[in-house]
C-alpha cells in the first residue's frame, strides 16, 4: 500500500501564486508558471519525500526545499499520520 499525503495550501501562498499569475502575462511565461504549479502539486502528493531536498529534521516534519522552475518551494511533510494521511505544508 502507497503512503498517503495530504497537502495543505494556506490562504497565503494561494494569495501569492494568485498575485504571481497575474504578473505572469507573456504566453509562455505563464505556461512555465503553470505547468510548473502543476508539476509542484502532483510531486507533493504522490512522493514529496522523494520530490525535494531536506533541509531540517524536527520531532513531528520534516522541511524540504525543491526548485520547479520558474518557481521554488519551501513544504514540510508530518512524520506521524493524521487521519491516515502524512500531512504536507506549503
Amino acid at each position: 500500500m502507497s503512503t498517503q499525503y495530504q497537502v495543505i495550501y494556506p490562504e497565503s501562498v494561494r494569495e501569492t501564486v494568485r498575485a504571481l499569475l497575474q504578473r505572469a502575462s507573456e504566453p509562455g511565461v505563464r505556461a512555465k508558471f503553470v505547468t510548473a504549479l502543476q508539476t509542484i502539486d502532483e510531486r507533493l502528493h504522490s512522493s514529496p519525500r522523494e520530490y525535494g531536498d531536506a533541509t531540517n529534521e524536527l520531532e513531528r516534519w520534516t522541511k524540504y526545499v525543491r526548485v520547479q522552475s520558474p518557481l521554488f518551494v519551501h513544504y514540510a511533510v508530518s512524520t506521524f499520520l493524521h487521519e491516515g494521511k502524512h500531512l504536507v505544508l506549503i
